[in-house]
């Protein structure tokens, strides 16, 4: 069984898992490429979560401020390695780099392609109400997202998914079947995708996670699904501008206006929409934790008190 060299390139916090599973699977991995380090407050370093990851199970790890840099060719290169595997990596690589790997550069997408290509895939199905996403593993070419298909694993959508669950599944299911497709890669039938059948997931802008009140529960709900890592879906409650974290379409109906109170008690925060209403269950206060209803009913914040005043209207 051959042991193939992998450079592993990713970033955020659930790339970890795959790039786990590749180091159980006892493949070589002779480095990690991530973003560059960012410097928050007071200075303090901040490394992306693949390279702590990396750090901490002593690989050898680049982040290239530019991918061009003829020494991190050199020494990409030098690596000899048979597969590039890419997971949210952040940039794309351009022909210089793809032609280094033996075998072939492998990108892991969160859609069933040629469905949301793009930077937000998980995103966009969830506004757009998708029953039905997925993994894809594809060989990458110089055009985003558009390379021949190795696999795809589908993954139907719960009623309790958000970005953040959606986003966990996902790469576990990447991290369960990525061996896999680095064994079996030169038995697999690659196929072109089709053009015909290709939606794009442009990056999410942080206006789309403003609510409008007026809009329909269902619409309301996708927002606070899709944003709830980022940049978290807001809005204004008796002159109050919070973020809303979870919420569900509520039985209670309501003649008041859009954005009115319908009720608040120790278990219920309902507003009042364009067709209906919803219950918040999580929210966030400006410059606070996130708390349920019940913390905020229990709480002597000036949003609590003008709510419980309304309700007794």
């Amino acid at each position: 069984m051959k042991n193939f060299n992998i450079i592993y390139f990713g970033s955020p916090y659930y790339s970890c898992n795959v790039l786990q599973s590749i180091l159980d699977s006892k493949f070589n991995v002779t480095s990690v490429v991530s973003q560059k380090t960012t410097y928050r407050r007071r200075n303090k370093k901040k490394d992306t979560a693949i390279t702590s990851f990396a750090n901490d199970n002593k690989l050898r790890v680049f982040t290239p401020e530019c991918l061009s840099d003829k020494n991190f060719l050199k020494d990409i290169e030098n690596q000899n390695p048979d597969f590039f595997i890419l997971f949210s990596y952040g940039k794309i690589l351009k022909n210089e780099l793809l032609k280094i790997p033996k075998y072939a550069s492998i990108n892991i997408h969160c859609s069933l392609l040629p469905h949301w290509r793009g930077g937000a895939p998980i995103q966009r199905a969830l506004l757009n109400g998708d029953e039905t996403t997925g993994v894809t593993f594809f060989a990458i070419n110089d055009s985003l997202d558009r390379g021949k298909i190795i696999k795809s694993f589908e993954y139907r959508i719960k009623s309790y998914d958000n970005a953040i669950t959606l986003q966990d599944k996902l790469s576990s299911i990447a991290a369960e079947n990525i061996e896999d497709i680095i064994r079996s890669y030169s038995e697999f039938n690659l196929f072109t995708q089709n053009e015909e059948r290709a939606t794009y997931a442009k990056k999410i802008q942080k206006e789309e996670a403003v609510i409008n009140w007026e809009s329909s529960s269902q619409t309301i709900i996708r927002q606070v699904k899709a944003f709830v890592e980022w940049p978290k879906a807001h809005a204004i409650i008796t002159n109050c501008e919070l973020k809303i974290l979870d919420a569900s379409i509520s039985d209670l109906n309501s003649s008041l206006s859009c954005g009115d109170v319908v009720n608040f008690s120790r278990d219920n925060l309902c507003i009042k929409t364009g067709d209906g209403v919803i219950d918040i269950i999580k929210l966030q206060l400006p410059g606070k934790t996130p708390i349920n209803i019940r913390d905020l009913f229990n709480s002597n914040s000036p949003l609590s008190n003008n709510l419980k005043e309304i309700s007794k209207k």
